[in-house]
């Protein structure tokens, strides 16, 4: 009788283990609640797969971690999974008092995790607007992940409710290790009473006498597996930690709430379910239950509580009965359960990124850095204490910045410019070919008074022009020096297939000897200081290509492509910025922040013609400082930006005929590179693709700054030349805007750098680009040059030192020799003579004879020859030679 009695005892605890009575219900019309307090939140918008990197990582027992640290606080946590018509979020909510704490669990354990913080209001919208329907979930679930590749059970839920409004939420509060600890002792008592009711000896007569058999209870077994189960978890619970936990399923329509309780419970529903399995309630009034993502705080009716083996207990010297599983609708869960239902999805989704994980270095290695370009990023998080820093020093030896358009590059170079000018009062030039950009510098602190912007080839009211004679050379560099780096210019600026490059050479020197330069002595024999022009070139060249005796057609050819190149450089404003007597000063654009715009020269070759006299006369005038100062080398003094900069150091094949020359230009400019930094001249070379830049560039850049690139060949240039894995190679195709990846002298592998956003001045204070270049205008006539003065050049203004003082005697000559026609007579004769000066002198006294003029000057005659030697019609170059030919006798 004692054993029957004992067995209907065993099964009503059996069922109250399992919760069988929850079957009974299909619907929650009552809800009972229990606060959780004041919450925070963040949304987890991505992270990166540092799982795909290690072999043995158990990805479930990652947040389990996270989960046992925060048990320790005795805090409320909540997972949310909120799907929309578009995308799928996912947060994360805790006691407010711990914010931090889970901020940065979440961080040390997720790397690159991507967090934004929400609030409550914000978190009460998203869920209210899909508690239209739903109800609580409860129940042990089964981890049916196996295997890294496996999908998480929390993605299946999202994948099967995708494009659907709804929302999967649990919430769970710690319970303390002491309860804990008293339910586990209770736990094994149990056990063992059970144990003793397992095996029951009867003996019964026989034909072969007493026999000695064993019946198994079948339900006592069950019983005492299901506490088992319990006990496992219970142990699992005092190392990692034990919570009570209410689950929620939330939608906007009745049949997708319906939709998710079916997925939920097919999802997590398994084998190891036990003593409960997973069930999924509907209940009423969702829409205000969830409003505070209370707990569940039903609790069990006495008839059931008192039959649970864990439901309530005296306990030998307490008072009041110790209680444990007293709850309807909650499940006491491990950290490992509760982490089975908390999953973090490791599979992207509309709404949730998965990065590429990949690890750049954080730690400086230099300890002299005083500038500094940025602060190091770890993952996602910008290290606002380590800062990325270089010594000042170091932009002599150059530097590189690389990204496609949008990527930073132009903010991280003003960035740049403006430390460099303000913080270290260093001067700059910005040659920009292909955009207006830079010109907001006027609207950044410190450079209002400075700054000044050229707009190369434009010649409008509403332009800054600017003058470059080509053929005029700095300082007392060798005129045969400026000559061949002039003519490495040309041949980088443009095609020139054989024998053109001849011909130009040869036409250079003409116009060299024509205005009185000795190349051997470095002199003009005239003692005079200027230099030909644009001008003097296009007219000698016909008569070098006849003097070189090629056929008529090649002479054609040769002459006509010369031509065109030479006219291209003298139509509209480039003619008047170029075909110039004067140069504008070096030593004034280099003593303050320049910017120079190439964008209203529309011809790539011309503005790399432009650009690479730039770099000649800037290389001169750095050569000649060197000199005067008696030194061997300079400490870092000006950086020279260089953007779109494959428009002059490209990237051109050595071979074939027409290549060759241009390659060896290019290769000419490449080594002005390593040359220039001894004279503290340094380089900012900036460009869009670096596959289209010199290899040399690559190979003569200390720092290297690389905003994103996608193109596969340019990442594996770059990545090559900073030692990237491949990791990283892969990366920077990824890279956000403002971020680059950074590497100099002293870095074993490059790090990832979030650039500071240049600060412009906003509002009534802000100049617009008309009011800057009306600035800059005035400003440049008034401090650097006054461009008008330089035009309307007669044929001898070359020849003269002064001002123009004896027009009206020139004048008068070329009216009397008009008048007598003599001028035809002077056409004839003068290609004849071989005494051509002589000639010219008789002339001369001729005039003064017949009392035509009176007795002339050498100045006179100068001046006034050039107007006489005009009403020949002579070819310009003949003109030229006929001239220095009178001056030097």
């Amino acid at each position: 009788m004692r054993i029957e009695l004992k067995k209907e005892q065993i099964n009503r605890k059996y069922q109250a283990l399992s919760r069988s009575f929850l079957d009974r219900e299909s619907a929650i019309s009552e809800v009972e609640i229990e606060e959780t307090g004041e919450l925070c939140f963040f949304q987890i918008k991505g992270l990166a797969n540092f799982w795909d990197r290690e072999e043995n990582l158990n990805y479930d027992s990652i947040f389990m971690d996270i989960l046992s640290g925060l048990h320790s606080m005795h805090t409320t946590f909540v997972y949310a999974l909120v799907g929309s018509r578009t995308d799928i979020s996912v947060y994360i909510g805790m006691t407010v008092h711990w914010k931090e704490a889970l901020k940065s669990s979440l961080k040390s354990v997720y790397p690159y995790i991507h967090l934004t913080e929400i609030s409550n209001q914000q978190m009460k919208k998203v869920t209210s607007e899909r508690s239209q329907f739903g109800g609580t979930f409860m129940g042990y679930p089964t981890n049916k992940t196996s295997g890294e590749n496996e999908i998480l059970q929390i993605e299946r839920l999202c994948t099967g409710l995708l494009g659907e409004d709804w929302a999967y939420i649990v919430v769970a509060k710690g319970i303390h290790s002491l309860l804990i600890d008293r339910t586990h002792e209770r736990l094994l008592d149990e056990m063992e009473l059970v144990s003793q009711t397992l095996k029951v000896s009867t003996s019964s007569g026989g034909a072969f006498g007493d026999e000695s058999s064993e019946r198994t209870r079948f339900i006592n077994q069950r019983y005492l597996e299901n506490l088992e189960m319990v006990e496992q978890r219970l142990e699992t619970g005092r190392a990692k930690g034990m919570w009570r936990m209410s689950g929620y399923f939330l939608a906007a329509k009745s049949e997708t709430a319906q939709k998710l309780r079916n997925l939920l419970i097919s999802t997590y529903l398994g084998d190891k379910s036990r003593p409960e399995k997973v069930r999924a309630l509907h209940a009423t009034n969702m829409h205000e239950t969830i409003s505070t993502f209370p707990l569940m705080a039903n609790q069990l009716p006495f008839n059931e509580l008192e039959f649970h083996p864990l439901g309530q207990w005296m306990r030998p010297g307490n008072e009041t009965p110790i209680q444990s599983f007293i709850y309807r609708y909650q499940t006491l869960v491990s950290s490992e359960d509760l982490a089975t239902f908390s999953q973090i999805p490791r599979k992207e989704m509309p709404g949730y990124f998965v990065n590429p994980y990949v690890e750049f270095e954080v730690a400086e290695r230099r300890e002299n850095g005083d500038f500094v370009l940025g602060n190091i990023v770890k993952g996602n998080e910008e290290l606002e204490q380590n800062r990325y820093s270089v010594p000042t020093s170091d932009f002599n030896r150059h530097g590189l910045i690389v990204g496609m358009t949008g990527g930073g590059k132009s903010n991280t170079s003003k960035s740049l410019l403006m430390r460099l000018w303000n913080d270290h009062k260093k001067p700059f030039l910005v040659i920009e070919s292909a955009k207006r950009e830079y010109w907001e510098l006027a609207n950044v602190p410190g450079f209002a008074d400075e700054l000044l912007v050229f707009t190369l080839g434009a010649e409008d009211k509403d332009s800054v022009p600017f003058r470059i004679n080509p053929f005029e050379k700095v300082g007392d560099v060798p005129l045969q020096t400026h000559i061949d780096y002039l003519l490495s210019t040309f041949k980088a600026s443009f095609e020139l297939v054989p024998p053109m490059p001849f011909v130009l050479e040869t036409a250079v020197y003409r116009i060299y000897e024509n205005l009185g330069w000795d190349i051997l002595k470095n002199e003009n024999v005239l003692g005079i200081d200027k230099y030909p022009t644009l001008d003097d070139l296009l007219h000698t060249i016909d008569d070098i290509v006849t003097e070189l005796g090629y056929d008529q057609r090649m002479k054609s050819d040769i002459t006509a492509a010369l031509k065109a190149r030479v006219t291209s450089l003298k139509v509209g404003g480039k003619g008047a910025m170029m075909n110039t007597a004067k140069s504008v000063s070096m030593e004034k654009l280099l003593s303050r922040p320049v910017v120079m715009e190439l964008e209203d020269i529309g011809d790539d070759d011309v503005k790399a013609f432009v650009m690479g006299i730039l770099l000649v006369q800037l290389y001169e005038y750095r050569k000649q400082k060197l000199k005067e100062e008696n030194v061997s080398k300079k400490e870092f003094e000006h950086l020279i930006v260089i953007e779109e900069a494959h428009r002059l150091l490209a990237n051109v094949s050595k071979g074939g005929e027409g290549a060759n020359p241009r390659a060896k230009a290019v290769e000419f400019f490449t080594n002005l590179l390593a040359e220039i930094r001894s004279y503290g001249q340094g380089f900012l070379i900036a460009d869009q693709v670096p596959t289209k830049l010199a290899p040399d560039t690559l190979k003569n850049t200390n720092l290297k700054i690389v905003h994103r690139i996608v193109m596969k060949e340019d990442r594996e240039l770059i990545g090559q030349s900073m030692n990237m894995n491949e990791e990283q190679i892969d990366y920077i195709s990824t890279l956000k805007r403002g971020y680059a990846a950074v590497y100099a002298e002293g870095d074993a592998r490059p790090k990832l750098v979030k650039m500071p956003l240049v600060d412009e001045v906003r509002g009534e204070a802000r100049k617009y680009r008309d009011q800057v270049i009306t600035e800059m205008r005035e400003t440049v006539k008034r401090e650097v040059l006054d461009w008008e003065q330089l035009t309307g050049e007669a044929g001898g203004c070359p020849y003269c030192q002064g001002p123009c003082q004896h027009k009206e005697l020139d004048e008068k000559i070329k009216a009397i020799t008009l008048e007598k026609g003599w001028h035809v007579t002077l056409a004839e004769k003068l290609p004849l003579q071989i005494e051509s000066a002589a000639y010219l002198e008789r002339y001369f006294e001729l005039l003064q004879k017949n009392g035509y003029v009176p007795s002339l000057t050498f100045n006179q005659k100068r001046c006034c020859l050039s107007g006489l030697l005009e009403l020949t019609k002579l070819p310009r170059s003949s003109r030229q030679k006929l001239m220095a030919q009178y001056l030097g006798k």
